[in-house]
């Protein structure tokens, strides 16, 4: 065997152990959870509502469908990076909803308050409803076009979680130390941040809870 052939198969076999290592790494990478996706989304598209997320293991992407506006909208990601592969509107009302739709909304979202509706208005694309409920009254806000249910004195008089009842919840779902927790709104939704450190993973995690169900809405990972 020649030198130049000698030299020629040990750059392949160099080329051979690069590209496993390479493929290695790649098929080493960790796929965002559902809940990391949703932030994801939260964070750049600022949705009305996420109507579903579907795993798409051959494709190694998620696929979304959200609605924001009028719209109804499809969005493909990255299942490692949450990188955007595509995005389209699925639909577009071109008007809003009926009164009839908004009370049948309602009716189905808080069954076992037994809403009464004394009036509604839409304004600025959105309905501004009063009701009665066991002789209080009240008003709820919602989106024309999608239903959202935005704000509710419903949910007001709700008791809110303490700090600690937040923090037990976030612990419950990811083991750590607590840093730091603060109530704030996003979307219109009165939420707990939780921030927790020494998770396990070597970034930090602010856990996103619903202020007065209790609900994880998103896991944060920075």
């Amino acid at each position: 065997m020649t030198r130049i052939r000698k030299w020629l198969l040990l750059v392949a076999c160099c080329l051979l152990v690069v590209t496993g290592m390479f493929m290695y790494r790649w098929l080493q990478q960790e796929t965002l959870s559902d809940a990391e996706i949703s932030a994801i989304v939260m964070e750049r598209f600022d949705p009305n509502e996420i109507e579903s997320i579907t795993y798409k293991g051959d494709e190694h992407v998620y696929q979304l469908t959200f609605l924001k506006g009028s719209g109804e909208y499809e969005l493909t990601l990255d299942a490692t990076s949450g990188s955007i592969q595509s995005l389209r509107l699925l639909n577009q009302r071109e008007t809003p909803l009926s009164e009839k739709e908004i009370e049948a909304i309602l009716l189905e979202a808080y069954p076992e308050q037994g809403i009464e509706i004394s009036n509604m208005n839409l304004q600025d694309n959105r309905y501004y409803v009063d009701y009665s409920v066991d002789g209080r009254t009240g008003e709820v806000e919602v989106d024309a076009f999608t239903g959202h249910i935005i704000r509710t004195s419903l949910e007001e008089e709700q008791a809110i979680l303490s700090p600690d009842q937040a923090i037990e919840i976030a612990l419950s779902e990811i083991p750590g130390t607590v840093e730091d927790v603060e109530q704030e709104t996003r979307n219109n939704r009165l939420v707990y941040e939780v921030e927790l450190e020494d998770t396990g993973r070597d970034d930090d995690a602010l856990v996103i809870i619903d202020a007065y169900t209790g609900e994880i809405i998103s896991v944060i990972w920075d």
